[in-house]
């Protein structure tokens, strides 16, 4: 019993902590394109009584949503920058995937040993994936930095909005 009322009391907790996080959803645009941060609870709550382009929101544990159009627009233009590395994420992803199917077939050969050719181009495959592994990591450290900016901007909208009554709290 003792075990169980632990259990219990520790979901409980953990309710409570993530109903007190402030999070969000973007939805806008054309393509329904969507920005999270918070939990797949809040995406799967919101996604099911919210249509059209809105930014629902959780704020110091109430919870509001914001369909200016204007607004919205202001709001997804803060996350553009981090967007616009996505081409370069996936020109190395793609060409990650290039090299690994080149040094999985060259790895793959257990009939025989690698011939000194063979061993070259293997070394030579896993050097320029140990350098799109930092080009990956590099990009992948902007765009946290783009995030952190893109959300503080984004708060900064959202107490604009509470402000002004162009948030409208909802149950």
């Amino acid at each position: 019993m003792k075990r169980s009322l632990s259990f219990a009391l520790l979901l409980i907790v953990t309710a409570v902590a993530a109903e007190a996080r402030d999070s969000y959803v973007l939805h806008f645009g054309s393509g329904n394109s969507t920005t999270i941060s918070g939990s797949l609870e809040d995406f799967t709550a919101v996604k099911g009584t919210l249509s059209g382009d809105y930014l629902w929101v959780r704020h110091d544990g109430r919870r509001y949503v914001i369909t200016d159009r204007a607004k919205l627009a202001e709001a997804w233009d803060y996350f553009a920058p981090e967007r616009a590395l996505r081409p370069q994420q996936k020109e190395i992803e793609r060409e990650t995937r290039k090299l690994e199917r080149e040094s999985d077939a060259l790895e793959d050969i257990d009939d025989r040993k690698l011939t000194a050719r063979e061993r070259d181009r293997l070394d030579e495959l896993h050097a320029q994936e140990r350098d799109l592994g930092r080009r990956e990591q590099a990009l992948d450290q902007r765009e946290e930095e783009l995030d952190r900016v893109a959300e503080r901007k984004l708060w900064q909208l959202v107490e604009r909005a509470i402000r002004e009554g162009s948030a409208r709290m909802v149950r």
